[in-house]
């Protein structure tokens, strides 16, 4: 279970620093999948949820097709199974000048 936990981890932090303004919500969903891929886990347990400003807002958004303006936050639910376990992680990403202003 901590292994399980360790992949989704850096692969969250690998896709944080891999982000910047309008980059892409599927671009986001591909990096954090294939992070999470290179370190084991086995396949998506469930379509990912990657939205971008006020598409967080919308239950089960799912399109994954629009960019992600400086200044918006990035919802992102995402899930692996790393046998023996499924790993279901949710987070907010900041982008980078939300990063700044908060610093």
């Amino acid at each position: 279970m901590r292994r399980t936990c360790a992949v989704g981890g850096e692969a969250i932090v690998r896709t944080m620093r891999a982000s910047h303004p309008n980059i892409e919500e599927g671009t986001l969903f591909a990096k954090v999948d294939y992070e999470a891929r290179v370190q084991g886990a086995q396949y998506l347990a469930y379509p990912p949820v990657v939205a971008g400003g006020p598409r967080a807002n919308i239950i089960h958004y799912i399109s994954n097709n629009q960019r992600v303006h400086d200044g918006e936050l990035i919802l992102m639910d995402a899930g692996w199974s790393y046998v023996p376990f499924g790993l279901t992680l949710r987070m907010i990403i900041l982008t980078p000048t939300l990063m700044k202003q908060r610093s």
